[in-house]
């Protein structure tokens, strides 16, 4: 300890972010504190180079500020026993199980932190390749677009008609991971992005998935060449194309649309490329120009999607639409004899974009389809609102739904969050029609009789969901008082 005491060793540590309660031992806090010490005086690149030496990857962009607070907390991590390392992993939500060792642990803790580069550690030949892989990541981070955009003609990775540059740097990791990856491994990635182990050993051809002629924005032409099929080389070439696929359905064109209208894709995907630069209000417009009006709440994804949508449908055949229709249980809206006119093509389009707005509706926990759509739209923004609003009169707004005293709800409706829940089911059964209202009483168990009014329906199934008597019960109660 030289002439410094214990205790103000300790002090020291903790004004150093150094928590000697968890290590559990001052000495070990000491040495951690001499370790980090000695890595202050250290350039940005030593110190990354130290923390990838202990099995870590750096965080983009980190600065010397990020890098020593990364190695403090990597230190302490070795010094801690296996127990309490146990409660950072689960902590991280990472799998622990209670005869791991310590150094399992720190490398679980480690993969973590390549996980999150989106480069797979624990499946590439070795560390040093890993690091191989982040270096050119990151190398690729300082070059220009137009570089990268060379890469991938070089590689003949997807491209899109305008890419932005971490979405080259991300495509060309993966590329270089791949190259990487045994051809084991590259099965297993091949699974995991959904394309067929079957399909992978099986000889190109016009009908097969993922081949080069059905690449739309492809970089440049893809040559098995010497590999053959199934070998590596042609498992790589499949995940590329695979890339594509992602890249296009990412935008809300369907594969197969851009398979059988590839013209067509490729303008629908330069023009949504466009719409994503657009403000709120001009991108609102843009959807209005197709004759449609937006709903009250409805998001800007869901009015790219609209529209991407809207331009897929309108270029479909009369089959396709038909399809579309069945895909989204509307196989009764339409027939292929019944779109052959333009009149009644823009009818179904119309209904297959309202059910788009129902799908919006229903994410948001609203039961559209149970409801007029417009009564849809004013629920979703009403309960919006009521995230405004304070807690004492939401529940003060509740006690008067559900015909009760504010007392009576106190403990029933303790935190904020609860009062919300319930309103915004009264919001939602409020806007239900009389007989689906009957449906919900039965279902709940709530009191219902064919004289009850909307109002009444709705007051029983909220006073049913927070536990009070049936209100007729409850005045018979109060006359006895």
């Amino acid at each position: 300890w030289g002439g410094t005491t214990q205790q103000q060793r300790i002090a020291e540590c903790a004004s150093n972010g150094i928590p000697v309660d968890l290590i559990g031992d001052p000495e070990c806090a000491a040495k951690v504190q001499e370790k980090l010490e000695g890595f202050v005086k250290a350039s940005l690149a030593g110190l990354k180079n130290e923390y990838m030496m202990r099995g870590f990857a750096p965080k983009a962009g980190a600065s010397k500020v990020d890098m020593l607070a990364s190695l403090r907390e990597v230190l302490v991590w070795e010094a801690i026993p296996a127990s309490k390392l146990r409660s950072v992993c689960s902590g991280s939500g990472l799998p622990c199980g209670e005869e791991e060792s310590h150094q399992t642990l720190i490398q679980r803790l480690a993969q973590a932190s390549w996980d999150l580069r989106g480069i797979p550690v624990a499946r590439l030949p070795s560390l040093t390749v890993a690091h191989g892989i982040l270096g050119q990541m990151e190398a690729n981070e300082t070059k220009a677009i137009s570089d990268l955009i060379a890469q991938c003609r070089r590689r003949g990775l997807p491209l899109e008609p305008d890419p932005d540059k971490q979405t080259l740097v991300h495509r060309l990791r993966d590329a270089v991971v791949w190259e990487q990856l045994s051809t084991e491994e590259l099965v297993k990635e091949c699974k995991m992005r959904g394309v067929s182990v079957d399909d992978c050993c099986a000889a190109p051809s016009d009908s097969g998935p993922f081949l080069k002629e059905r690449r739309m924005f492809s970089a440049g032409p893809v040559s098995l060449g010497a590999g053959g099929v199934g070998s590596h080389k042609h498992l790589v070439q499949l995940l590329i194309s695979s890339a594509e696929v992602d890249m296009v359905e990412a935008r809300g064109i369907p594969a197969w649309f851009w398979k059988g209208h590839r013209k067509e894709a490729e303008e629908i995907f330069q023009w949504i490329q466009e719409c994503e630069k657009m403000a709120d209000a001009p991108l609102k417009d843009e959807y209005e120009k197709l004759g449609y009006s937006g709903f009250p709440g409805m998001s800007r994804g869901h009015f790219l999607n609209c529209l991407t949508c809207s331009f897929v449908w309108h270029t479909c055949s009369p089959d396709e639409l038909k399809k579309e229709c069945a895909s989204r249980k509307m196989a009764d809206t339409c027939s292929a004899t019944t779109l052959t006119s333009e009149d009644r093509r823009r009818e179904v389009i119309d209904q297959l974009l309202v059910a788009l707005v129902y799908d919006f509706y229903e994410a948001a926990g609203i039961p559209a389809r149970r409801m007029e759509i417009s009564d849809a739209a004013n629920v979703h923004v009403k309960c919006e609102e009521l995230d405004q609003r304070s807690a004492e009169d939401l529940t003060d707004e509740l006690a008067k739904l559900a015909g009760c005293e504010r007392k009576d709800l106190v403990e029933k409706c303790k935190v904020r969050e609860a009062s919300v829940r319930h309103l915004k089911q009264v919001l939602i059964w409020q806007a239900m029609p009389w007989d689906e209202l009957q449906k919900e009483c039965r279902s709940a168990g709530a009191p219902c009789h064919d004289w009850d009014w909307e109002s009444d329906l709705a007051r029983n199934l909220l006073r049913q969901a927070l536990s009070l008597k049936p209100a007729a019960a409850a005045a018979e109660a109060g006359k006895g008082e």
